[in-house]
């Protein structure tokens, strides 16, 4: 019936003619909730009416079709001709059975049955006919088009059936035959036609859905295969001429428009819709003509043009499954938007429980069909995303108002009815008014018209069609295939000049070949075809010449040539290579970086390479999956420096590279690509490497890896001129590398190829992007930094050589660059390694793995879940985890917080020492009483017992001796003092000290006058230690860093000064571990653990207690620089002597010597350096002589650790961590370990120190693991001096001359001494793997000192303020201002004003203020003090978002207010605010309370009611239309509200949080009802969530700006009431996001956060409905002249801007509906710890927080508000 020519068919049942024309298809099970409802009637037999059947129709004219479709026709033996249809199933058409009874050859017989359309012979036909012939229309259709879409899914394997199969009569026999159509009577079959008054149900719908995107899908593909349909079909039946088709449609209309507003009040509150009505008929014309127009910029299809249930027929089982459905009546095909059959279908057939609320549904379920089948097909043009579908949808929506009208009314008719005819139809005679009257009149109608109309309303489908902004049309080429060309543009005579000038006796080309150069998974930037060419030369003889020739790749949609590569290389080619092969060449030295390259003379618009095949030159690739063995890795990083060292020089001489080699690949405007096809895959990432050994270690940062990838290559490929930088070769992996052999298979030369990708910057990309991705995994990890080395040797070797004389950095140096610039190593592992070790099949195709396609997960787990790769990984990423290349946050931003660090698998260590640790030997028998000082005695200890031991009456006995073995104790004497003591009762008992005291010796004597550091360890132990230990004890959690120290009564006896005196620990069970045999891995992470806590405490002190006194900020010998200098020589100078005098003795280490002469000379410098303090560095209080003699430990009877102490504190030094770190690690770590779990060591230390100073509160600046290890390099050379001066000493078996003046002298027993710890073949396996181990990392390289910086003050607090800069005196002047009979201020008092989890970028504090008036009465004023929030989470302080909230109250609320006292309206949107006249530093806003005038917040948890939400609604259109008066009277905004907090300065924060937040979400999520639909987009919605945000927060000048409030959720909402508790007023809060933009933020943000679930969704049409009217009701009061959007245009608006309805439930409502409570902050929900796996768990488990996610993100997801993050 669709623009009048439908026709209502009632069920029927045909037959067909040859059983093999009918086929039915496959189908998916779908379950029918309603029975079919049978015919009412058999209208074959109920329907005796010959006279309306053509006298011109007889059996003759089917002789000659039955003939040619019938197998062994003989003769017509029967003929029969009924109608079909029953009254009020026929308009247009007569629909007429044709039952023919044959007899066949062998004189049996059949019957075979047609359905047949003819027009009715009346005169309204013969001019419809004279204007449109719609039977021509319908026989091209049935003939020539829907097999053709047919052929298209049957060629893909899929048999589909549109449509009954149709036949032509011969219009010879009889001219009326032209005008009809023939078909199969599909009722033989099963098909019928479902009961039209019942409509379809939800699983029919969606059938009938499926079957329509198939058909869209094949009419889309049918342009791309068959090229434009015809005219008929492009421009309808009636042609080109609008003016017929205009006259045709007005007429049409009319009447029905007459009817149904005279029937309007009929309908429930449908008068209310009267005006809406009278103006959206009043142009429903020009709405239909914007309708059929084509856009050949848009996705179009091939609309059936008259799509309602009665032209669908269905075939069911006999429980009334759905088993297939085809479409008839093809009278009105147009090619245009899809919207046509959308509309159509789903207002017209599809029953009222599901035709509105399931809108969204059917949409969405409609767009997967058709994007599934469109893939199917192969159709490469433009899919239309969901969302752009929606927005069509809205485009056009008001054309939904003409079937609701005209057929939907005949759908819900009764059946038989006799004035159901075409006249009636589109007639406008009484008996046409009358038939109009009663299809209106119908109840059945008024129940869906009822529900219709406020549905379209809401919609803004009763608005007039808005002209859509045409896109762009795309360029397009095609390219004509020339099968005698290499390429379209490229022959094989092109070769004769380039043959020509390299080869003197050529004569002509005789013919040539080429076939692919490259497998599948080899290249992918790329295309490589080898070419040879077969020449005679001029001798007569032939010779074969073979290139390579270079192209790039075809479109595939992620295109490497798309990023300006090829122009790079042709340059590199003919410009920098030769240039650089020239410098060397120059210098004398011959060196060849890649093969030779050729250019055509004749022009050419494509971009190419043409090289020499280097194949031909015994040139080979490396297998990729072997790697490189150690001879290839070492020559191309020889290549790679000689090549970096070129590109330096070149700079020198010629200047700077030109821009085009500032960027690679990665880019700004390539990000969004690349992001999305690694956040793809990301999953697939965690999937397959959660399953790896080992991976629990990094697993938890995987995500965020993978999500960053992109923007991390981009940081770190930014430019620093400060920093060394070289042109960078860019994709030197093993397929862009090839070596060349001599006759015995030695390895003789080695070529970079693939120059496209070259950039300048620093070296990391080359040296992580080669070495992660192409060398073995034997020396990938292990001989990482001896290859470094190796490449800096040949760097420096080559710098020289071409005399370049700029910088280089030293091999420390160049490690701090890999540490800097981490983002290459990590970006290898999880892109160019997976390919690298991928196994080459002839599927491999890259889109498979960076887009979601049928194929994807397959190809993704054969990629990632190789043995190879899983290999590569179970090594690698440890390592770079524990260098902190994983933590990828820039440094000095916010924080990372890690999860335990696991112990490294087994097999990846060295066989252990003893599981159970040897403790150090007793001390031998033998009288060392002489030892014990003469003045020591018990009198000494009296007091000291009296009050510390109860009931203590006398000393009985009292005993002292040396407590260490001769070896174990070199600067002091540590004595063991036992005595035995009397009590009260006269029992007695036994006390034990240990006590140190100085050798009476010169040395002794000398380093006492220099510095005195017993004081420096009593200080530590007593008033220090303590307060340590308190900190930790504070916050639950009882730890013991040292013994507990006495001081001895110095007065008594002078010596005691000079003695530190402790519990004897050894009695509770602690003891030294064997040092003979050092700490085994667990014992190392136990005492690093210890440190790390120590550490902490250390760090916090300084916050809690102030800075640390001078001896403890300088060391034992103060400031002192040149005595400091001096001493530290003199101690160095023996040991230097010593070692280098037996540096023959370990094994290979006499090359080292050159190096170990240069920095044992300047390790003094190296000392003094280390004990630097940086104030913007992290500081604590190191140990200072922290090696395992110094370690106590406690172990149970099994020899598990306990606990362990500290002691020898006579050395404390404020500084870096590092020097204990360092010192602990060289001296006392097994050798197994020491060096092989360096790294790890490193990284369990940071994990352990973040942590306690987590848990202590601290919150200064944390160091990153990156930043440790950066200063590791920095101080590394430090490292010499414990390797050399304390290691040996704690291998040294026991030895008496193991004393403190051979330690420190120079004498011959000195050095004997020193010969002796030299000569241990204990220290050799040490020393001879630390030497190496150190040269490889630079640390035998000397540093550039640093100069010594000052320390940072200590704010000094006030506790008299209210803040630091706020007194309650300052309110002096506000209230004056308010108060005329103001005299003084009395007292005051404040408050918190929110409760934990209320507000997060602000802190709000309640002042009250009671003052006394001149009467001397008083009265309370009480205001709100608004601050920043400053903690160790996010800082929104950084946003710079009081500055704008200070303008916005000062300036532009009074402004907005003004505009409305102007207009005679006053609207007043937030409180009054107030500022101070004097000076202050800080940001601040102070406003008066609201609470004092009534206003109140609603319950969060709660959300608000329908009142209250239009209430804040209605406050936000006044707010946005007075900001579009304001700009039209003032000019634009300043720029700062151009953004929000949402910028590219801030997304690394932002980002990091969703990272931080989004497994714990999805956990969850996913667990929800119907999660299925929607989960697999929320990875990367969560990936890309910041970027779209920033994205769709840019201004488009184009569009409709406001100025949006930025923040509107109901904790920044406050209401008034009335007397009768009637809300009042409404008032807006929080102003400081306030950002200038389209509407979508504020109406998004608001309505998805903060109403009640109820009305959220169910009522979202309506609420922007609502929105809408009071928007365009003040921007008229305010006489605002500019554009204001329609309703449709503000829906379609925010559907083109999703992203702050996506994010709004993602972030803002959970917080909403997260119940209060006093343990939330900020701080911890963010925080990598249990705790915040708690909150997290709390906030997203949540049953509130459940239902509102069960329910709307299906809503979003069916809008196509979820797609826009994904696609």
């Amino acid at each position: 019936m669709g623009l009048g020519n439908s026709k209502s068919k009632k069920s029927y049942e045909v037959a067909s003619v040859d059983s093999k024309s009918a086929k039915t298809n496959p189908s998916e099970n779908v379950k029918v909730q309603s029975s079919v409802s049978p015919p009412q009637t058999d209208p074959s037999s109920a329907i005796v009416d010959s006279k309306l059947v053509p006298k011109w129709l007889n059996e003759t004219q089917f002789a000659e079709l039955l003939s040619a479709n019938v197998a062994e026709f003989s003769k017509i033996t029967g003929f029969r001709v009924n109608p079909a249809m029953a009254p009020g199933e026929n308009y247009a058409t007569l629909m007429l059975r044709i039952s023919i009874d044959v007899e066949l050859t062998d004189k049996s017989s059949k019957q075979v049955s047609f359905m047949m359309k003819v027009p009715h012979d009346t005169p309204q036909m013969e001019q419809m006919l004279t204007m449109a012939n719609f039977f021509n229309v319908e026989n091209t259709a049935y003939i020539d088009i829907l097999p053709k879409l047919e052929g298209l899914y049957k060629s893909k394997g899929l048999d589909i059936t549109f449509a009954p199969k149709a036949f032509k009569l011969d219009s010879q026999l009889e001219p009326k035959l032209a005008n009809t159509v023939l078909m199969n009577d599909l009722g033989q079959d099963g098909f019928k036609n479902l009961n039209r008054l019942e409509c379809l149900n939800l699983e029919q719908t969606k059938f009938a859905l499926k079957k329509l995107a198939q058909f869209h899908a094949a009419s889309a593909m049918f342009v791309q295969v068959h090229g434009p349909f015809p005219d008929m079909f492009v421009n309808g039946m009636l042609g080109g001429n609008k003016e017929a088709m205009m006259a045709f449609y007005e007429g049409m209309i009319a009447s029905f428009r007459t009817a149904f507003m005279a029937n309007l009040k009929n309908f429930e509150n449908g008068e209310e819709y009267r005006e809406k009505l009278t103006q959206a008929f009043a142009q429903i014309t020009l709405d239909f003509e914007q309708l059929v127009k084509v856009n050949p910029d848009e996705f179009n299809v091939l609309n059936h043009g008259d799509c309602w249930m009665n032209n669908l027929l269905f075939k069911v089982d006999s429980k009334g499954k759905v088993e297939d459905m085809v479409f008839v009546d093809f009278q009105n095909p147009k090619y245009g938007s899809p919207t046509q059959d959308l509309f159509y279908f789903l207002i017209t057939s599809v029953h009222i429980d599901y035709k509105l609320e399931y809108f969204d549904f059917f949409m969405r379920h409609y767009h997967d069909e058709l994007t599934k089948h469109l893939d199917f097909l192969g159709f490469s043009g433009s899919k239309p995303s969901l969302r752009e579908l929606h927005i069509k949808m809205f485009q056009n929506g008001s054309w939904a108002l003409f079937p609701a009208i005209t057929v939907l009314p005949v759908v819900l008719l009764d059946p038989g009815n006799e004035a159901a005819t075409f006249d009636n139809f589109l007639g406008d005679t009484e008996a046409s008014a009358n038939f109009k009257n009663m299809l209106y009149a119908n109840k059945r109608y008024k129940k869906y018209i009822e529900k219709i109309l406020p549905w379209l309303e809401n919609r803004g489908f009763l608005e007039a069609y808005q002209k859509p902004t045409p896109a762009p049309a795309p360029s397009s080429s095609q390219t004509t295939e020339n099968t005698d060309q290499i390429l379209d543009w490229l022959n094989v005579n092109d070769f004769s000049e380039i043959i020509a000038a390299n080869e003197p006796q050529f004569e002509k080309i005789e013919n040539g070949s080429w076939k692919s150069a490259t497998k599948p998974g080899d290249n992918f930037a790329s295309q490589l075809l080898k070419i040879d060419i077969q020449a005679k030369l001029k001798d007569s003889s032939s010779k074969t010449f073979s290139y390579i020739l270079k192209v790039k790749l075809p479109d595939t949609g992620e295109n490497f040539a798309d990023f300006n590569m090829f122009p790079k290389e042709m340059e590199m080619y003919s410009k920098y290579v030769p240039a650089f092969e020239e410098l060397y060449k120059e210098a004398g030295l011959n060196v060849k970086f890649s093969a030779k390259s050729f250019f055509l003379s004749k022009a050419t618009k494509e971009e190419y390479l043409l090289m020499e095949n280097l194949q031909a030159s015994g040139f080979q690739m490396c297998d990729r999956m072997k790697g490189l063995d150690l001879e290839h890795t070492k020559r191309t990083l020889k290549k790679l420096a000689q090549w970096h060292a070129a590109s330096l020089k070149y700079k020198e001489l010629n200047g700077p590279y030109p821009s085009l080699y500032n960027d690679g690949i990665y880019i700004p405007a390539t990000r969004d690509l690349f992001t999305t096809m690694f956040t793809q895959a990301k999953d697939a990432y965690v999937e397959h490497l959660g399953k790896i050994e080992g991976s629990e270690e990094y697993l938890d940062k995987l995500p965020r890896l993978v999500e960053s990838h992109v923007d991390q290559i981009i940081e770190d490929g930014q430019i620093n001129e400060k920093e060394f930088n070289v042109l960078n070769h860019g994709d030197a992996w093993i397929n862009n590398l090839m070596f060349q052999y001599d006759s015995e298979g030695q390895l003789k030369e080695t070529f970079l190829l693939d120059h496209q990708n070259a950039k300048y910057g620093n070296p990391a990309q080359d040296l992580y992007y080669f070495l992660m991705s192409s060398a073995e995994l034997d020396i990938k990890v292990d001989k990482f930094d001896y290859l470094i080395k190796w490449y800096h040797d040949n760097l420096v070797e080559h710098a020289k050589l071409l005399k370049y004389s700029g910088f280089v950095p030293d091999l420390k140096e160049l490690h701090t660059i890999l540490i800097d610039h981490p983002a290459f190593a990590i970006g290898t592992v999880i892109s160019t390694l997976t390919v690298c070790l991928n196994k080459t099949e002839d599927s491999f195709n890259t889109n498979d793995f960076f887009t979601e396609g049928p194929n994807s997960d397959a190809f993704r787990a054969a990629l990632l879940g190789n043995e190879r790769y899983k290999a590569h990984v179970e090594r690698v990423l440890p390592w770079l985890n524990r260098r902190g290349l994983l933590d990828f946050l820039k440094m000095g931003g916010w924080n990372s917080k890690h999860k335990k660090s696991e112990t490294p698998a087994r097999k990846s260590l060295k066989s252990e020492p003893k599981s159970e640790p040897t403790l150090t030997p007793k001390v031998p028998e033998k009288d060392e009483s002489k030892l014990v000082p003469e003045w020591l005695n018990k009198s000494l200890f009296e007091e000291l017992l009296v009050a510390n031991v109860p009931q203590f009456s006398k000393i009985l006995d009292f005993r002292a001796k040396p407590a260490m073995a001769p070896g174990e104790n070199y600067a002091t004497l540590m004595l063991r003092i036992t005595i035995k003591i009397e009590l009260t009762d006269k029992s007695s008992k036994s006390v034990s000290f240990m006590m140190k005291v100085p050798h009476k010796t010169p040395q002794m004597e000398q380093m006492l006058a220099m510095a005195n550091f017993f004081k420096n360890e009593t200080s530590a132990y007593i008033d220090f230690l303590p307060k340590m230990e308190n900190l930790y004890k504070a916050k639950g959690m009882d730890i013991t860093f040292g013994p507990r120290a006495f001081k001895l009564d110095s007065s008594k006896e002078p010596n005691a000064a000079n003695t530190v005196l402790m519990d004897d620990l050894g009695q509770v069970g602690f003891k030294n571990i064997n040092r003979l045999e050092c700490l085994n891995f667990e014992q190392a992470k136990f005492a690093i653990k210890k440190l790390a806590q120590y550490h902490a405490a250390g760090a916090m002190m300084v916050e809690v207690h102030g800075p640390y006194p001078d001896n403890f900020i300088y060391g034992i010998m103060g400031n002192n620089i040149e005595l400091i200098r001096g001493f530290l020589e003199g101690m160095m100078a023996p040991f230097r002597t010593a070692f280098l005098a037996n540096l023959y003795q370990f094994k290979d280490c006499e090359k080292y010597r050159s190096k170990l002469d240069t920095i044992l000379a300047n390790l003094t410098s190296e000392f003094m350096k280390l004990g630097e303090i940086d104030p913007n560095a992290f500081n604590v209080l190191s140990h200072g002589d922290c090696w395992m003699n110094n370690l106590m430990f406690k172990l149970d009877a099994k020899g598990k650790l306990e606990d362990m102490v500290f002691v020898d504190f006579q050395n404390p030094k404020y500084g870096t961590p590092l020097m204990d770190l360092m010192y602990f690690i060289i001296t006392s770590v097994h050798i197994d370990y020491k060096l092989d779990s360096f790294d790890y060591f490193v990284r369990y230390y940071h994990e352990q120190l973040t942590r306690h100073l987590d848990f202590l509160g601290f919150s200064g600046r944390q160091p990153t693991l990156r930043e440790l290890h950066i200063d590791l390099f920095k101080f590394g050379s430090w490292l010499l001096f414990p390797a050399i001066a304390v290691l040996p000493l704690v291998l040294l078996d026991p030895n008496e001359s193991a004393t403190f003046d051979n330690f420190m002298g120079e004498s011959e027993a000195s050095k004997e001494f020193k010969n002796l710890l030299y000569s241990n073949k204990r220290y050799h396996p040490y020393i001879e793997k630390i030497l190496p181990w150190l040269e490889n990392r630079g640390f035998l390289e000397i540093s550039t000192p640093s100069p010594t910086p000052n320390l940072p003050e200590v704010p000094t607090e006030n506790p008299q303020q209210i803040l630091d800069w706020l007194n309650v005196n300052d309110f002096h002047e506000i209230i004056s201002s308010m108060e005329p009979n103001f005299e003084k201020i009395v007292s005051g008092s404040w408050a918190s004003a929110t409760k934990p989890g209320d507000n997060f970028a602000s802190k709000l504090l309640k002042v009250d203020i009671e003052a006394q008036l001149k009467d001397n009465t008083k009265k309370s004023f009480s205001f709100i003090v608004k601050v920043h929030i400053s903690h160790g989470g996010v800082d929104f302080a950084v946003f710079n978002l009081f500055p704008k909230e200070i303008e916005v109250y000062s300036k532009y609320v009074p402004g907005f207010e003004k505009l409305y006292q102007d207009a005679g309206t006053p609207v007043t949107f937030s409180p009054k605010s107030f500022r101070l006249n004097k000076e202050i530093g800080e940001e601040y806003l102070i406003l008066e309370n609201l609470q004092s005038s009534g206003f109140k917040m609603c319950d969060r948890l709660k959300g608000l009611d329908l009142e209250h939400t239009k209430s804040v609604l209605r406050k936000l259109a006044q707010w946005h239309a007075a900001s579009l008066k304001y700009k039209e009277l003032y000019g634009a905004y300043p720029p700062k509200y151009n953004t929000g907090i949402y910028s590219e300065q801030s997304a690394p924060i932002f980002k990091g949080m969703f990272a931080l937040t989004s497994k714990s979400f999805l956990d969850h999520i996913s667990k929800f009802d119907g999660a299925e639909e929607y989960v697999p987009k929320l990875s990367p919605i969560f990936e890309s969530a910041v970027d779209k945000l920033i994205e769709d927060s840019k201004i488009n000048d184009q569009e409709f700006n406001v100025l949006n409030h930025g923040d509107s959720w109901i904790n920044n909402i406050m209401f008034q009431y009335d007397a009768e508790g009637q809300l009042k007023e409404t008032f807006l809060l929080d102003h400081q996001v306030t950002k200038y933009g389209n509407p979508a933020q504020d109406l998004y943000y608001f309505i998805m956060s903060s109403t009640q679930l109820e009305i959220k969704i169910d009522q979202f049409d309506s609420l922007i409905n609502w929105y809408h009217q009071n928007l365009v009701d003040h921007t008229k009061l305010l006489k605002y002249s500019g554009f204001v959007p329609s309703l449709k245009e503000l829906h379609t608006i925010l559907l083109e801007h999703p992203t702050y309805g996506v994010f709004t439930v993602l972030s803002t409502m959970p917080m909403c509906l997260n119940k209060t409570d006093e343990k939330f902050t900020t701080e911890s929900f963010f925080q990598m710890n249990e705790e915040g796996d708690a909150l997290r768990a709390e906030l997203y488990g949540n049953e509130r927080f459940k239902a509102n996610i069960e329910r709307i993100m299906p809503w979003l997801n069916r809008r196509g508000l979820l797609d826009a993050f994904v696609q």
